[in-house]
């Protein structure tokens, strides 16, 4: 289990960065759907992701999260090849979120708008 500022800082990076990632939203997890994101700010309470296909943005509320930074992928259905690592984040309630880094192998370094 990584620390939730190890978490945070993850995140802050690949703002920084500009890193395409994969995500599969809370409440989804359990079907595999995910989407390409890039990260567009992080607070400890929230992170904001601007999706790349439509330039819209969608807000995550992470506060009191644990986080788990893994190689392996957290879900069965998503398979480990394409990605370098993980984010799972468990909220309180039960509900998980997977954010996936794609490999470096990848073009992923042009901004979403």
């Amino acid at each position: 289990m990584a620390s939730w500022f190890e978490g945070l800082s993850i995140l802050r990076n690949w703002k920084t960065e500009n890193k395409l990632l994969w995500l599969v939203p809370f409440g989804t997890s359990g079907k595999g759907i995910g989407v390409d994101v890039q990260v567009r700010r992080v607070f400890p309470s929230h992170v904001t992701f601007v999706f790349k296909l439509s330039g819209e943005t969608m807000d995550m509320a992470i506060a009191g999260a644990e986080v788990e930074v893994t190689d392996q992928s957290p879900l069965e259905e998503v398979p480990t090849g394409q990605f370098s690592r993980f984010l799972r984040i468990s909220r309180p309630d039960g509900s998980i979120a997977v954010i996936g880094e794609y490999s470096d192998c990848l073009d992923n370094s042009a901004p979403v708008a």
